[in-house]
């Protein structure tokens, strides 16, 4: 069985083995060392599109903080804010309670979890980072009111390239149109020990129905030292 760990934004990942299966093999989640609290910081490459049911929303900038605050499984918080943000026909779009027109600050957790396109089998052996959506309350223009929630997949485009930076692919789609699946649980026998789920954002305007959404970006995160991730 191949154990193995990679990079979640920016921070040093190892092998380690979590719990012990019944049939005495060891399921294996992704792990980063050194332990305790670390810091990382992320930046947008290029605008952020969110595709909602009211129309596009686009972003040109981000950026973002976040920390580790537990290694077993990797999670912790973040911070990203979204800025100079245009929705339909134009119209400026900021977060409730923002006093700078155009920022949309996005807040929640982040979560390191295995990784593969969907239905296809788990021969890539590949983590992404799972960030897990606070609401969010945001306006474009006088008549539109978007509220978001749910979750957006990020995978790191080069795992095992030493770097103090490296790049993130970041989706999120309805069930219909997700390409990319996370498992909820371990690896064991090249086989994901919990259940393949597909991330999964929703907005609703001027209070609906909450409906799927999606959300296409790169990014890049930047740590103090160059990390890599193994196979």
């Amino acid at each position: 069985m191949k154990r193995f760990s990679l990079l979640c934004l920016g921070l040093m990942a190892v092998l380690v083995a979590a719990a012990a299966m019944a049939t005495s093999a060891f399921a294996v989640q992704p792990s980063n060392l050194p332990t305790g609290v670390k810091t990382f910081t992320g930046a947008s490459e290029g605008s952020t599109t969110y595709h909602s049911e009211a129309g596009d929303v686009v972003c040109t900038e981000a950026s973002g903080t976040g920390e580790e605050t537990s290694n077993e499984p990797p999670l912790g918080p973040f911070h990203i804010d979204f800025k100079k943000c245009t929705g339909p026909l134009g119209t400026t779009c900021t977060g409730l309670g923002e006093a700078t027109a155009g920022t949309i600050l996005v807040l929640g957790t982040w979560h390191l979890v295995f990784d593969r396109e969907v239905g296809k089998a788990f021969s890539g052996l590949t983590v992404a980072t799972l960030f897990l959506v606070n609401v969010v309350h945001f306006s474009c223009g006088a008549f539109i009111l978007i509220e978001s929630k749910g979750e957006a997949l990020c995978l790191d485009l080069k795992p095992t390239e030493a770097s103090t930076k490296h790049s993130y692919h970041c989706t999120g789609a309805s069930a219909t149109t997700a390409n990319e699946e996370w498992c909820m649980g371990g690896e064991v026998a090249e086989a994901c020990t919990g259940e393949w789920l597909l991330p999964k954002l929703e907005t609703s305007t001027n209070h609906g129905a909450f409906k799927g959404s999606t959300i296409l970006m790169l990014a890049n995160t930047t740590n103090a030292v160059a990390v890599t991730g193994m196979i």
